[in-house]
């Protein structure tokens, strides 16, 4: 009788499988997924085949009662769930195509065998996010690059959505709803995964987490988290780390303090800019699509007024906002049953179209289950988790593409574009007086900015109260050692070298309209700009994760991408001459979107660069090692620049390192008296002397990762981008 079983289930798999589907039965019950078969002509852009299983729930639909609460795990079901088409994104703003949907808590899972139970391959978990975590979830366009060059490649491949914005990262003291909920969906993922990865050929004890942006940001709170850092080994961190989108909760300000202009959408319009000399010019349409002012629900619009310090969080925005409350009235005590029936009334295109003033970005937090301390005190504590870490070469590049889509670089000088850029480094670290002019004078000097007289103080004047941001991962200097960098000193000068980045060369002497009327000379301004914002921000932020991880003695590899492509361009203002790798590129060649790579004219450089990432990085998730790219020692910053024809080079973003992470942030550390979350890193060594430092011409791209507020009336709502 068992012999008569065995040769009929046996038939059966096989007939399923020839029909393009295939059934699976998992702890949680039995799915239904579909075969995707792309052939095996290694000469077309895709090839290989998977199965897929496609909007598979790993928690119950966080609506109705259960908004603003901790994700619920699935009961198991005797029916069989349908995972043949993905399911809504979260909501969010601007998503084409495809459908949004509160009932967002899905993952979507790409396999080479199933219901393999001993020969198992390592699962790759991608986390997706961008835009200060109120972008991302499934692409559709990006299956046929993840059969192709990941899948096929003998790893199970899998993709979470979480909750985003205020849905997800809601976070106000007294209020009744818990912190970091699209982390915790996070987490929940990753334990579904832990439990029913096996049925689908996976192996539980080689998972690596992979993130972009603030995925990769959330992958290095996940390596520090108690709540998850038992729950996957290895970890990616692509343009992304702990200190991009991570904050210690901040105290309400109880003194109302004027507060900086930021609009991370639009281009930096400092306070104050008509006395600054700053003349900005909207002459042009900014190339991130416009949407119609939004009105909100409420029906007693509060009354106009300057924000504040302790209004520039987004949470404390949405109440006061859409619940009608004040911030006097939540630090009273106002009523967190009251607070949170208020926003579990409102209807979801609220959260998605509310954007606060626009004036800062959703953050993990530091809470009491996630995230219960800093990033230095929970390293102590947490598995050692060898990780790859790294940028591309135009990290920053989103800065000037916003400068050349409205205009406001045009006629401007090097020196006036570096003061406005100064203006808000200065106001977002809250330095001012003889530490903001230090820390200009340092700057200038190692990038070649001309210097001119002494800028108004007044510009340099921030609020002395609220929280530091990013930048209190640097350890404070003591007083002996504070001074011994002399901006007046050339022979103490530490000129920026080619630290890897391609220089580019430029011949277009012409006024171009399509680079926002920006001439060749504007244009290598931009460039030195664009390569101060990436050091000052993402590129030092990736140094002090290697820092942190090399602390705990975990394998470090480092990378730069510096592959130049026309792939995705279309998707940027033209720059002319300077083709900035900018930030979101290297994701065009691991998941080889059709959005991407069916519209442009890849070329055979762009299929090896594809090839090379897809090979690295499974086998990274496979092994924990990559031919030819060894871990980097403590203090070294050995790294792969990543191209077409890969190597291995020394002093990974030297500048970067000797400007911001060994002099910059430490004053800025001691002049706000904030503790810091890492030591102090391994000192730089000296940067060779350049007396033309000042035609550099390396830059950098993508969304700027700094969390600052500006002044608006609050009638001026306007909506996501």
């Amino acid at each position: 009788m068992s012999f008569l079983i065995v040769l009929f289930l046996v038939p059966s798999c096989l007939l399923a499988q020839n029909q393009r589907y295939v059934t699976v039965t998992t702890p949680q019950g039995a799915m239904q997924g579909a075969k995707l078969d792309y052939g095996t002509n290694t000469n077309d852009l895709y090839y290989g085949s998977a199965y897929s299983f496609l909007g598979v729930p790993y928690a119950q639909p966080p609506t109705g009662q259960l908004r603003f609460s901790e994700p619920v795990p699935m009961q198991p079901s005797n029916q069989l769930y349908d995972a043949t088409y993905l399911r809504g994104r979260c909501p969010q703003a601007g998503v084409s195509p495809g459908p949004v949907s509160e009932d967002c808590l899905y993952l979507n899972i790409f396999t080479t065998q199933v219901g393999n139970t001993t020969s198992l391959n390592a699962v790759m978990i991608f986390i997706g996010g961008e835009g200060g975590f109120t972008r991302g979830g499934a692409n559709e366009a990006e299956i046929p690059g993840t059969v192709r060059n990941l899948a096929s490649r003998g790893v199970v491949v899998v993709t979470v959505q979480y909750r985003l914005g205020a849905l997800g990262f809601f976070n106000l003291a007294n209020s009744g709803v818990p912190a970091n909920l699209g982390m915790q969906d996070q987490v929940m993922a990753l334990q579904w995964i832990q439990e029913n990865i096996r049925s689908f050929g996976g192996d539980p004890n080689r998972m690596t987490l992979c993130g972009h942006a603030d995925g990769a940001c959330a992958v290095a709170a996940h390596a520090l988290s108690p709540m998850s850092n038992d729950l996957f080994q290895q970890a990616i961190l692509q343009s992304g780390s702990i200190y991009t989108c991570y904050q210690d909760t901040p105290q309400p300000a109880t003194t109302p303090m004027p507060t900086l202009q930021r609009d991370p959408g639009l281009a930096y319009q400092p306070l104050n800019q008509q006395q600054q000399g700053q003349q900005q010019q909207q002459q042009q349409q900014p190339y991130q699509q416009q949407q119609q002012q939004y009105v909100p629900p409420y029906t007693t619009t509060p009354t106009p007024r300057q924000q504040t310090v302790a209004d520039e969080d987004p949470s404390l925005q949405l109440a006061m906002a859409m619940c009608n409350v004040s911030s006097d009235q939540l630090r009273a005590g106002y009523s967190n049953a009251r607070l949170r029936t208020c926003l579990q009334s409102l209807t979801v295109d609220v959260f998605v179209q509310f954007q606060g003033y626009r004036t800062s970005k959703w953050v993990i937090v530091r809470d009491n289950s996630f995230m219960p301390g800093s990033p230095q005190s929970l390293s102590q504590n947490a598995r050692r988790i060898p990780m790859i870490i790294g940028t591309v070469q135009d990290e920053d590049a989103d800065y000037v593409f916003r400068m050349i889509a409205d205009g406001s670089a045009r006629g401007q000088s090097e020196q006036q574009l570096f003061d406005g850029w100064f203006v808000d480094f200065a106001k977002k670290n809250k330095i001012n007086g003889t530490d903001a002019s230090q820390v200009k004078n340092i700057i200038e000097n190692n990038y070649g900015i001309t210097q001119q007289p002494q800028q108004n103080q007044q510009f340099y004047n921030p609020p002395q109260n609220g929280n530091n941001g990013q930048n209190q991962n640097y350890q404070i200097v003591s007083q002996s050692n504070a001074n011994t960098y002399n901006p007046n000193n050339g022979n103490n000068q530490m000129q920026p070298t080619n630290n890897g980045y391609q220089q580019q060369t430029y011949s277009n002497t012409q006024f171009s309209q399509s680079t926002g009327g920006n001439n060749q000379q504007t244009m290598q301004y931009l460039q030195v700009i664009s390569k101060i914002s990436s050091d000052a921000n993402g590129v030092s932020q990736s140094v002090s994760q290697v820092n942190l991880v090399q602390q705990q003695g975990a394998d470090t590899r480092l990378f730069q991408f510096t592959h130049v492509s026309e792939l995705g361009r279309s998707n940027v203002p033209n720059t002319g001459d300077w083709k900035p790798v900018f930030r979101g590129q290297d994701q065009y060649f691991l998941f080889m979107s059709q959005t991407v790579w069916t519209t442009g004219q890849p070329t055979a450089a762009d299929m090896r660069v594809a090839n090379e990432m897809g090979q690295k990085w499974t086998d990274f998730a496979k092994t924990g090692q990559v031919q030819n790219w060894q871990s980097t020692p403590p203090g070294q910053y050995n790294y792969c620049n990543l191209n077409a024809q890969p190597t291995m080079q020394q002093n990974y973003a030297p500048t970067a390192r000797a400007v911001f992470n060994d002099q910059v942030y430490p004053i800025v550390q001691q002049a706000t008296n904030t503790a810091p979350f890492i030591p102090s890193p391994v000192p730089s060594p000296p940067l060779a002397a350049n007396q033309n430092a000042n035609v550099m011409v390396h830059n950098s791209n993508g969304s700027s990762s700094w969390s600052v507020s500006f002044s608006i009336p609050a009638s001026s709502l306007l909506p996501f981008r």
